[in-house]
């Protein structure tokens, strides 16, 4: 059972009116029980059933997409960052679009692509994928083929997650900073 404020409240009321009823004092033990009574109807009251929570984190979810739609003033950003910690990438992401998921739930749709600052613009590799439930999920593709995903998690000043080779089960650490 989760502990809540009222929960504490319902307990303390109670504890006292216990303690009251204990001392012998009439007139206090009526208006602490009463108070007892009231704070646990008030606890029952505000309970919030599981599919509340979900309603409540399917609300959070939209406005959380709509405060990322709201900050594409150009719908693309630029990000500094590395892979394993040592190879310096620099990563581009366009924003295409808003889309309906197979659960229902709407995703923002991306595209874009990076490159290892040792290899050079020339060698660009194309990105393509998802932001959803506070993550964003790129699968990187060469000559039409998935070569490595990208799960990150946002931060305050970019992404930080993982990247993976298809068929690995080693990940790499990926910070990613958004250029200003």
């Amino acid at each position: 059972m989760q502990t809540t404020p009222k929960t504490l409240a319902c307990t303390l009321a109670f504890l006292i009116s216990v303690g009251l009823t204990a001392c012998g004092s009439k007139e206090t033990k009526t208006d602490t029980t009463e108070t007892a009574t009231e704070a646990t109807t008030d606890a029952a009251e505000n309970t919030k059933p599981a599919d509340k929570a979900t309603e409540k984190a399917e609300k959070a979810e939209k406005a959380e997409i709509k405060d990322k739609n709201e900050k594409k003033a150009d719908d693309q950003a630029n990000y500094n960052g590395t892979i394993n910690g040592n190879l310096k990438i620099q990563l581009k992401l366009e924003y295409k679009g808003t889309e309906a998921g197979p659960n229902g739930m709407n995703r923002d749709a991306y595209e874009g692509w990076y490159y290892y600052e040792s290899q050079g613009k020339e060698k660009k590799i194309a990105l393509e994928g998802e932001f959803f439930s506070g993550q964003l999920f790129l699968n990187e593709m060469v000559d039409g083929k998935i070569t490595g995903t990208f799960t990150l998690n946002s931060s305050d000043d970019g992404f930080t997650g993982e990247w993976q080779a298809p068929n690995s089960t080693k990940a790499m650490k990926v910070v990613l900073k958004e250029k200003s």
